[in-house]
C-alpha cells in the first residue's frame, strides 16, 4: 500500500472563516448547495491542527472557493486559502 504524503501546503481556511464571521457548518451548507462534494467534516479538518492539504484535496480547494464566494459575493483565489511552508528538514 502507497502512502499519499501531505504536500507543504497549509491551509488558511480558519483564518479567512474567522475574518467573514462564516462558520464552517455554514460553507458546507452552501458547498452542498452549489453542487460541491465536500463535507462539514472535511472543513473542520482542515481548520484544524492538521491543516496539511493532501495531493485530492484540488476538489475540496474548489469547492471551497466556490462556497466562499457565493457566500461573501468577494473573490477568492488559492493564495488566499493556502499558504507553502517548506518542511524544516529542507525536503
Amino acid at each position: 500500500m502507497v502512502m499519499i504524503q501531505p504536500v507543504p501546503i497549509k491551509w488558511k481556511l480558519k483564518n479567512v472563516l474567522e475574518k467573514h464571521d462564516i462558520k464552517a457548518r455554514d460553507l458546507a451548507r452552501e458547498i452542498e448547495k452549489l453542487g460541491g462534494k465536500t463535507r462539514e467534516v472535511t472543513l473542520y479538518r482542515i481548520t484544524g491542527r492538521k491543516s496539511q492539504i493532501m495531493p485530492k484535496g484540488l476538489d475540496v480547494l474548489e469547492d471551497v472557493i466556490s462556497g466562499l464566494n457565493s457566500i461573501t459575493g468577494e473573490t477568492f483565489t488559492p493564495n488566499d486559502l493556502l499558504e507553502y511552508q517548506p518542511s524544516e528538514s529542507g525536503v
